[in-house]
């Protein structure tokens, strides 16, 4: 079992040239409002099982769940000037928009183009699954019995992406939002992917020779929900096999030289 959790004041908005060589550690008034919280949980849980003829088995579970919003500055109301070009000191929108980023002018413009846009972009991600092995001793008799080892997994993961817009005006240095404006969704969408994957091993035992043929196969299945759309959707699969060959010599307890080849 574990959990996490984040509150930070993190932001995409850098600084000037001018401002970094000054105080690296600056932070900009129209980022005052700029904050990420994420919550981290997961579980995993697993057993092994060994029999008296030395075939073992091992199974895992796991789930993990993170969920994340983050408040910062998107751009200006300007859409054709960038952060980028903001901060660039060879650019014309230095002069007209970097006192407003500084807090040092206020929001004036009729036409909206320098207030403040801040983005919410709030995520939930879950990835979960099961997977169990299984080794098997082949002519345990012998001194330098084989090994038959497979494996399989079944995982699937997601992503909900919900991304919101909101206007601020800068007004003595303060972010006010905008007197009757509305909240904007700007992405609203889900990915989800479901993936099973095996492999198959026979671990030929010459003493301090091994050689292990290998085969490996992942069948994986994607899909987009575009909510905003009116929940179009689009899907894609996709499915391998990779075969494979391990070479090892045990030079002592401890070393060993590895050789291997794969599609």
């Amino acid at each position: 079992l574990g959990t996490g959790r984040e509150i930070s004041g993190e932001t995409y908005l850098g600084l000037s040239p001018e401002d970094f060589a000054s105080d690296p550690f600056k932070r900009y008034s129209a980022s005052q409002n700029d904050e990420m919280v994420w919550r981290h949980g997961l579980i995993h849980m697993g057993f092994n099982v060994e029999t008296l003829s030395g075939t073992r088995i091992s199974t895992k579970m796991y789930r993990h769940i993170f969920s994340r919003y983050w408040d910062k500055i998107n751009n200006l109301g300007d859409s054709r000037v960038s952060l980028l070009d903001i901060n660039n000191p060879d650019g014309t929108a230095i002069e007209q928009y970097l006192p407003l980023l500084r807090g040092q002018q206020n929001t004036e413009l009729a036409n909206g183009s320098d207030q403040v846009i801040l983005g919410r972009n709030d995520r939930n991600y879950l990835s979960q699954g099961v997977q169990t092995e299984i080794s098997i001793p082949l002519f345990s008799e012998s001194d330098n019995p084989d090994l038959f080892v497979a494996g399989l997994r079944v995982h699937e993961d997601s992503v909900v992406r919900f991304h919101t817009t909101r206007r601020f005006e800068m007004f003595e240095n303060n972010l006010q939002e905008v007197t009757g404006g509305q909240t904007t969704t700007v992405t609203h969408n889900r990915d989800e992917a479901t993936s099973l994957s095996g492999f198959l091993l026979y671990d030929l035992n010459f003493g301090k020779l091994h050689l292990k043929p290998t085969l490996r196969f992942d069948e994986i299945q994607n899909t987009r929900t575009e909510v905003l759309a009116g929940g179009d959707k689009i899907s894609d699969s996709q499915s391998v096999v990779l075969p494979g060959v391990i070479l090892s010599y045990n030079l002592t307890s401890r070393f060993l030289l590895l050789s291997s080849v794969y599609q």
